[in-house]
């Protein structure tokens, strides 16, 4: 069993103890924990703190529900050199529309422009920071 511990009326904090390396911060109200405590979400939150390179908490937003490996509905970010890069972070499990390639490729040959040909109709970007502040404005289509 998880231990939540109540911060406001809609932040729960997973306490940090054993290997988890940061703690779990859970979004949602008193009447969704029964939801939540009945799947392995909480414990899901929990598995992604104990993750290498983790900067901050392990969150979880109001839709959270058991995923594979993350929780659905789960949020972390990490160190870019010390951290990770799951798939199962971003969405695999229903086919999100995101993708991951690995390549012997290095950063520096690679651009944009040069990898629209491999991937056609892809938004590729070596700049993460452009793209997440223009979605931020105006949501993923662009609109």
């Amino acid at each position: 069993m998880i231990k939540l511990r109540q911060i406001d009326a809609y932040r729960w904090e997973i306490p940090r103890e054993g290997k988890m390396r940061t703690r779990g911060l859970v979004f949602c109200s008193r009447e969704m924990l029964p939801m939540l405590e009945s799947d392995q979400s909480l414990q899901q939150v929990a598995n992604v703190a104990t993750l290498p390179g983790i900067v901050g908490p392990s969150l979880a937003m109001p839709d959270i529900h058991w995923g594979y490996g993350f929780a659905i509905g789960g949020v972390a970010a990490f160190d870019l050199n010390e951290g990770i890069v799951s798939p199962g972070g971003v969405g695999y499990d229903i086919n999100c529309g995101v993708r991951l390639l690995r390549t012997r490729l290095n950063r520096e040959p690679c651009s944009a422009t040069s990898l629209r040909g491999w991937v056609p109709g892809a938004r590729i970007s070596s700049s993460p920071a452009r793209p997440l502040r223009r979605c931020s404005r105006t949501g993923p289509a662009g609109r």
